[in-house]
């Protein structure tokens, strides 16, 4: 039997609804096809305690396309942080000018969490060196379908990060849906040197659970970024 379908079956014992089946394999085998990818940074950054933010840009590359078009956006993330309701969570997009427009429509930025957990940490384990090429299921994922893309995944939104508890290993929407993204266009895939930036931005708005001489450490640690396109 082959692995996907080996890890299909485990997840439909468990008695999972399908999507939710869809979704867990999806986490943890999908490679990129045609038409997407998964792009990947490491850190750590730090995150400063009550002020500043921690950023991680991702540098993403489309296959070849003349005018790739994005429909889809899932983010997998790893933070360490002694208490995550502390922290507002973000993903930024580039600032690519299409055809003379800046693209004013589609938000420069949307918010992946608004100190919507509790407890410490987003995912668990180690990050991967260099980029896995799949959403770990280890890791905090944000979509707004709860897997792929539809058709190919779940109909049933995922949870809210609400709903989860410490450390929100799975998927689970974002605090605004990342379909805001959808129709951007990114930036032509012609040169391979000249990559695209997305950036996870990590803020903790309270001081006093970080630092000082407790001396724990707030950190972003990587990131795993799925687009797929027109």
């Amino acid at each position: 039997m082959a692995p996907v379908a080996r890890r299909l079956l485990r997840f439909a014992r468990l008695g999972l609804p399908l999507g939710w089946v869809l979704a867990a394999a999806w986490a943890s085998t999908a490679y990129a096809g045609v038409g997407e990818g998964f792009f990947y940074a490491k850190g750590p950054e730090r995150i400063p305690d009550g002020h500043g933010a921690a950023k991680l840009r991702i540098h993403s590359i489309l296959p070849t396309d003349i005018d790739p078009t994005i429909d889809y956006v899932s983010v997998s993330l790893r933070v360490n942080h002694p208490q995550t309701r502390d922290l507002i969570v973000r993903l930024r997009r580039p600032n690519f000018s299409y055809m003379g427009s800046t693209q004013s429509s589609i938000p420069m930025a949307i918010t992946l969490s608004d100190r919507d957990t509790r407890g410490k940490n987003l995912g668990r384990g180690r990050c991967f060196d260099p980029n896995p090429g799949f959403a770990p299921n280890r890791f905090t994922t944000l979509n707004d379908a709860g897997g792929p893309p539809p058709p190919m995944g779940p109909s049933t939104p995922p949870p809210p990060l609400s709903a989860g508890s410490a450390p929100y290993t799975g998927v689970f929407q974002p605090a605004e849906p990342l379909s805001g993204f959808n129709g951007y266009h990114a930036a032509p895939s012609t040169d391979p040197a000249s990559p695209e930036t997305w950036t996870v931005i990590v803020k903790d708005v309270r001081k006093g659970h970080t630092g000082g001489h407790r001396k724990r450490k707030a950190r972003l640690r990587c990131a795993v970024l799925y687009l797929h396109r027109f």
